[in-house]
């Protein structure tokens, strides 16, 4: 049973240790269903299990407690015999949860006679498990589960768990007028419709993949399943959709229709959008027989349309326009392939000029085509002036548009352009950021090739631009990101220049004003400190999260007249970094850190300003070579009151001249040493003493310790969840180690070791 905190106050608190429950068993059913309705389910379980007035009470007033999860036979015994209990979820993933019993129909038979009346939902099998199949003794179809079911919503069954027709057939016609998710994922075909032969009047989503069901029988399973059907997906199954033709059926609840790998053709297509795109509101068709063509005429409508998305299919462009003519002006989102197949000179994409679209294109995949450009051209044109998001990663395009004889296009309503990984030059990007207007707010460039030198025409364009990504540029210059900032409004927010080769050289003269700027990246640049000072000039008090990792700074002339309110500061292996570059860092980042990481740097923490951090929670040390006893409890000192994460992993000190120092964190819950060749078995029990009452998480790995010292330790890790000692194979020593943690241990972790574990030492892990 687990413990846990009630306080009358705070029920929030009820996933934490029992000590306080008479305010709750006082309190009149009205209050008490309140106090209910904000708990969670753990929380709820564990009150139940106080008292048995409090287990009435809880159970009378909330019915979710008495579903339960079932993953074996030996579960399903133990919930058997619990009295509360109304519904169970049961999961059978392979032949470990029927272990104990043997492999006969009686077996499985007395296992689901048992179980069946009360499941709500029931799943066999699992991705990645191996394949298993329920043999029978006597092959005669007898009744394997009893009664019918009048709870079971939710029924899977995987490809892996193969069962026979009769079983999966008895399955079905016995949960047909309860089941509401019907998920069927392997070779079932032959009685499948016969098993649907009484008509599933709740199901709302279907999912068959790879059923090999014959074309003509799957209409019969639409006939019986379509009265609340909302989601169909069919994935890698036999059906072509051509039998739908001349069915009366309606499926005028579906919602969502996927359509992966089978062997739809255009006439099947247009059947199930003639049955069931009344309510579509998402199309996602991967059908390599699929070219829209047969569209052409076709009077149907897609007026709910919200997602459709065709980046798998063999659409060709008459297709995609006989498509666009029934889609709704409620379209927002349009996934389009690598290419359309046919020529754009005598195919001209159309579309109804008065539908208020706003469209989500995105090319998928490496382009590398011929007609890209003018392929980007046709989109454009069609959506252009209704286009909230334009994806173009990956693609290699000019964007010139002099080259090309087309009409001139405008992207008026562009909000999000991704460029990333684009094969573009600078007056590609000048050319598509010309007919972008100003209410562009993302632009992402990371990984073009890009200079940014001919992009001086856009000063101020984009003053409504909140992000801008230009991280792996290698080829932008100081010049280009002068062009760049300087096209970019007081509204930015996020500027990412991490593995540039920029220095920040001419930003001084740019008078740049970024007052609302709170994150910047500057990670593996090659900035200068002066070029980081101007940088930062330019940033107003909202900056929040400066990361200079591996950045080639060192901070000594970093001096400032301002002070910002930083929640986090990163200067991880930043191999210049000392430290007077740290002390001009901390004394222009506030007082209002949260995270301050320093792993891989040269600094020693000695003589630093006397600087208090009252909210830091993580400081990371790891790899400092360099850092000294004191400073390190300088550092520790900025905040004793707050840090919850310490990573010491990798420093030299021997941990003795820790002795007396007064440094407990009384919020620290995570401790890393792993890897501190220096420090001695003294050391090491000094650092437990200091630090190990609070701590919830130590790490330990390829690191010394002594179990005769410890042995004469008290238990100082008595609030221990979590030890993680990796390779360690001396079994004495690990158990001095685990007899200093309570009772509170879940999780150990050993690698590569032998060891002979006293577990007395460890009851709950």
């Amino acid at each position: 049973m687990s413990d846990c905190t009630i306080k009358p106050s705070c029920p929030s608190t009820l996933e934490t240790y029992p000590t306080q429950t008479r305010g709750l068993e006082d309190m009149d059913y009205v209050t008490f269903g309140l106090v209910l309705k904000n708990l969670s389910l753990k929380a709820k379980k564990n009150l139940r299990l106080v008292s048995h007035s409090m287990k009435e009470k809880v159970e009378k007033m909330d019915r979710d407690i008495s579903v339960l999860t079932a993953r074996s036979k030996k579960d399903i015994e133990k919930i058997m015999n619990v009295s509360h209990v109304k519904g169970i979820r049961l999961i059978l993933k392979g032949v470990e949860a029927l272990s104990g019993m043997s492999m006969t129909d009686e077996a499985v038979c007395k296992l689901m006679q048992q179980s069946f009346p009360l499941l709500k939902s029931l799943k066999l099998g699992s991705p990645g498990v191996s394949r298993w199949r329920l043999c029978f003794s006597n092959g005669k179809p007898i009744d394997l589960i009893g009664e019918p079911s009048h709870v079971l919503e939710s029924l899977t069954i995987y490809w892996n768990f193969v069962l026979p027709e009769h079983f999966f057939g008895q399955l079905l016609m016995k949960s047909s007028k309860c089941l509401k998710s019907l998920k069927i994922c392997g070779p079932y075909s032959l009685e499948l419709p016969k098993c649907l032969s009484d008509k599933m009047t709740r199901l709302t989503k279907l999912v068959m993949a790879s059923t090999a069901i014959p074309d003509h029988d799957f209409g019969q399973v639409l006939m019986n399943t379509a009265d609340k059907l909302e989601i169909l997906e069919l994935k890698s199954n036999n059906v072509t959709g051509e039998a739908l033709q001349g069915l009366q059926v309606r499926l005028d609840n579906l919602q969502i229709l996927e359509l992966l790998d089978n062997k739809i053709t255009d006439i099947g297509l247009r059947e199930f959008i003639r049955i069931g795109g009344a309510k579509l509101t998402k199309l996602f068709i991967a059908e390599q027989r699929v070219s829209g063509e047969g569209l052409v005429g076709f009077s149907g409508h897609l007026d709910e349309l919200r997602h459709l998305n065709v980046v798998r299919s063999s659409i060709t462009v008459h297709g995609l326009s006989a498509l666009m003519r029934i889609v709704g002006h409620k379209l927002k989102y349009l996934t389009l392939p690598q290419m359309l197949t046919g020529m754009l000179d005598e195919s001209p994409l159309q579309y109804p000029k008065d539908k208020n679209v706003h469209v989500h294109i995105s090319f998928r995949e490496g382009i590398s085509l011929f007609y890209i450009d003018q392929y980007l051209y046709r989109m454009l044109q069609m959506y252009g002036q209704h286009m909230s998001t334009l994806s173009l990663s990956s693609c290699q395009l000019n964007f010139i548009q002099d080259n090309l004889n087309l009409a001139p296009i405008v992207l008026s309503a562009l909000e999000v352009m991704n460029l990333g990984n684009c094969e573009l030059s600078d007056a590609g990007l000048s050319g598509l950021l010309a007919v972008t207007s100003d209410k562009l707010k993302r632009l992402n460039l990371s990984e073009t090739k890009i200079t940014g030198e001919s992009l001086v025409e856009l000063r101020g364009k984009f003053i409504n631009l909140i992000a801008l990504c230009l991280s792996q540029c290698e080829r932008l210059t100081d010049q280009g990101l002068c062009n760049l900032l300087t096209m970019c409004g007081p509204r930015l927010l996020h500027l990412d220049l991490s593995l540039t080769k920029v220095s920040g050289a001419g930003l001084a003269e740019m008078n740049l004003k970024f007052p609302n700027i709170i994150e910047l990246y500057l990670t593996c640049s090659k900035f200068t400190d002066n070029g980081l000072k101007s940088l930062l000039i330019a940033c107003g008090q909202q900056l929040k999260r400066l990361i200079l990792e591996e950045a080639e700074i060192s901070g000594e002339e970093l001096f400032l007249d301002k002070k910002f309110q930083l929640s986090e500061l990163a200067l991880s292996d930043c191999c210049e970094l000392g430290d007077k570059g740290l002390q001009n860092m901390l004394m222009i980042c506030g007082n209002r850190l949260k995270r301050l990481c320093l792993a891989d740097t040269k600094i020693t923490g000695e003589n630093l300003p006397k600087i208090t951090q009252p909210w830091l929670q993580s400081l990371i040390l790891c790899g400092c070579q360099h850092l000294t006893t004191q400073g390190l409890c300088n550092l520790i000192s900025m905040s004793r009151k707050s840090i919850k994460y310490l990573d010491l992993s990798g420093l030299t000190i021997n941990g003795e001249e820790l002795a007396g120092q007064d440094l407990h964190l009384p919020q620290l819950e995570f401790l890393d040493i792993v890897n501190c060749h220096n420090l001695t078995s003294v050391g090491f029990c000094e650092i437990l003493r200091i630090f190990g009452s609070t701590l919830k998480e130590l790490h330990v790995s390829d690191t010394y310790y002594c179990g005769k010292i410890l042995n004469k330790m008290p238990r100082l890790l008595k609030n221990l969840t979590r030890l993680n000692v990796g390779c360690y194979n001396v079994s004495s020593d690990l158990n001095s180690l685990l007899r200093t943690t309570g009772g509170k241990l879940k999780h150990l972790y050993v690698s590569d070791a032998a060891l002979a574990l006293q577990t007395k030492y460890i009851p709950n892990c």
